[in-house]
C-alpha cells in the first residue's frame, strides 16, 4: 500500500470518526448553526438532518427519539461502524504470480 493510499484510508476513517464524535457530543435540541440547504431555503424537513439527529439520539441512548427522527439511523450507524472497522483492518491482496 502506498503512502497516498494509507493517508486516504486514515483520512476517511478520521472523517467518519470525527462526524460520529460531533454527533455524540452535540445536542440536537439546542439551536445551532447549520449548513443545511433545505433549512436555508425554508423547507421544514431534511432527510439528511433527520438521519444526523437520529444518530445523535442513538448515541445519547434515546432509541425512541432516534427512530422518530429517521428510521434508518440505526442501520446507518452500524454501516458506518463497519466501514470504520474495514478501514482499520484492511489487508491488501498479495499478487502471487509464478514466473
Amino acid at each position: 500500500m502506498t503512502t497516498g493510499q494509507r493517508f486516504s484510508r486514515y483520512f476517511e476513517f478520521a472523517v467518519w470518526a470525527g462526524g460520529l464524535l460531533w454527533l455524540g457530543l452535540s445536542e440536537v435540541e439546542s439551536a445551532h448553526y447549520s449548513v443545511c440547504v433545505f433549512r436555508a431555503v425554508g423547507l421544514p424537513h431534511c432527510p439528511g438532518c433527520g438521519l444526523g439527529h437520529g444518530i445523535s439520539h442513538l448515541l445519547h441512548g434515546r432509541l425512541a427519539e432516534s427512530w422518530a427522527s429517521h428510521p434508518l439511523a440505526i442501520p446507518a450507524f452500524l454501516i458506518l461502524l463497519n466501514r470504520m472497522r474495514q478501514l482499520l483492518t484492511f489487508r491488501p491482496l498479495v499478487n502471487k504470480t509464478t514466473p
